[in-house]
């Protein structure tokens, strides 16, 4: 009997994780449907980070759905040995969904860049152009980083680097931009 409760508690867990990633791909979409709609010479759309965020929701979805299925089977087959395939892939599942959460938070704020009436629109952060202190890329062009003046207080935004994005930040920042920060 304590073998179902666990069983269960962890695929409900999985469960609850991957409704989670759909709610957050569902206001992403939703943001990234209202960009599509701004009519701005300056948007940057990074497609090849944007495919990779749909193959890893695809990804999520196949282990949801093998963790179900294993689930299923294992309440089909009471013996010891499906419970422990059960479990290694309900909790490999687990591990992988919560790992493609984080990573997700990383990389969807490169996918986007617009600038529209004097902002910079990222994926969950506006702000006003003269509100940059300092803007570059390090000297591997793996990131960019962003200064910003926020009231009273200093924020600095990391997001992946994209040619695009860095060419489109030079010709609005100027002299803020430094090519290797």
């Amino acid at each position: 009997m304590n073998n179902w409760i666990s069983q269960i508690s962890i695929f409900i867990v999985l469960i609850i994780l991957t409704v989670y990633i759909f709610i957050e791909l569902f206001f992403f979409l939703k943001e990234f449907n209202k960009v599509k709609k701004i009519n701005s010479d300056s948007k940057v759309v990074n497609n090849k980070i944007l495919n990779f965020a749909y193959l890893i929701y695809a990804l999520i979805i196949l282990i949801s759905l093998l963790s179900l299925s294993t689930l299923i089977y294992c309440l089909e087959n009471k013996t010891k040995d499906v419970f422990l395939i059960n479990s290694s892939v309900t909790l490999v599942a687990l591990l992988l969904v919560v790992f493609f959460l984080f990573y997700l938070e990383k990389i969807l704020k490169s996918v986007f860049v617009v600038i529209y009436d004097d902002n910079i629109i990222l994926f969950k952060n506006t702000f006003k152009i003269s509100t940059i202190k300092k803007c570059g890329n390090d000297l591997k062009r793996k990131k960019i980083y962003i200064l910003v003046n926020t009231n009273e207080d200093y924020e600095y935004l990391k997001i992946k680097y994209f040619w695009k994005i860095k060419e489109m930040l030079i010709s609005q920042v100027g002299d803020k931009y430094d090519q290797a920060s």
